[in-house]
């Protein structure tokens, strides 16, 4: 570019170009970021912790949940076995009745031998033994094994 004279000095021409140098914007290679994910060890060891809870969660309530089947039968066998024992009463306290209206001994005989099938008292088919009393008989049991206590805690459970 040619420049025109300046009006204060006069051999002032400048050679080159006065614009500015603009330098194209290079795009600098950007590392690519590897984001690590930290694997967590403790994340094993808390589900092993979780599956372990509920295992035994899962047995507790097994457990209990036995205990009351366990208790439900044995009420209603109590229950049966209850109701046998009022018609077993009812029936005795018939059979007291019965006797009551008998006079003679030889028809209460007869009522027996006919209508319950009992049978006569000989003296050839009796037997005396010798009863011990009960406080003897617990004496006994009390030496217990550890057998016989693990069995028991056991059937605590069942």
């Amino acid at each position: 570019m040619v420049m025109a004279k300046n009006q204060r000095s006069r051999n002032t021409y400048m050679y080159g170009n006065v614009a500015y140098d603009v330098k194209p914007r290079v795009k600098k290679p950007t590392k690519k970021r590897v984001i690590i994910t930290k694997k967590k060890k403790n994340s094993l060891a808390k589900k092993l912790k979780l599956m372990s809870a509920v295992g035994i969660l899962f047995i507790v309530s097994f457990i209990t949940l036995c205990r009351f089947a366990t208790i439900v039968n044995l009420s209603n066998e109590i229950r049966k076995v209850r109701a046998e024992v009022v018609s077993l009463q009812k029936d005795n306290e018939n059979i007291r009745v019965e006797i009551a209206k008998k006079d003679n001994i030889k028809q209460i005989e007869m009522l027996a031998t006919k209508k319950y099938g009992m049978v006569a008292v000989e003296s050839e088919n009796t037997v005396f033994m010798k009863v011990e009393p009960l406080t003897a008989v617990s004496n006994t049991n009390q030496k217990e094994t550890a057998f016989h206590m693990i069995q028991r805690v056991l059937g605590l459970i069942y």
